[in-house]
C-alpha cells in the first residue's frame, strides 16, 4: 500500500471508525511479524510464533499508548513498515541488553 493509503487507514483510526483498528491490524500485522523476527534473530533468540507474537503486540500497544500518539505522529511521508520499523527499534534495545 502507498503512504497515502497507509496515512489514510491511520486516520480512520483516529476518528475511531468502525472497524478502522481491526482493518489497521490486518494491513500491519505480516509487516510487523516480518520486522519482529528479524529483530529477534538478530539475538539469536527464538523467533517462533509466541516470541514474535508477543513483540507485534508491545509495537500494536505503543500504537495505542498515550491515546494513540505514535498513531497520531504518522505523517505518510514514508510508508508505514519503515515506520514499524522505528517504533520496534527500541524493543530492539531492550532485547540486546537481554542477550545472554
Amino acid at each position: 500500500m502507498a503512504p497515502e493509503g497507509d496515512l489514510a487507514l491511520v486516520r480512520t483510526c483516529l476518528e475511531k471508525r468502525p472497524d478502522a483498528w481491526e482493518g489497521l491490524v490486518a494491513r500491519i500485522t505480516p509487516p510487523l511479524s516480518r520486522i519482529a523476527r528479524r529483530i529477534l534473530m538478530r539475538y539469536r533468540l527464538p523467533a517462533g510464533g509466541g516470541e514474535t507474537d508477543d513483540l507485534v503486540q508491545e509495537v500494536l500497544g505503543e500504537l495505542l499508548a498515550r491515546d494513540g500518539a505514535a498513531l497520531k505522529a504518522y505523517s505518510g511521508r514514508d510508508a508505514l513498515e519503515t515506520y514499524l520499523a522505528a517504533i520496534a527499534s527500541p524493543r530492539d534495545y531492550r532485547l540486546a541488553g537481554q542477550k545472554p
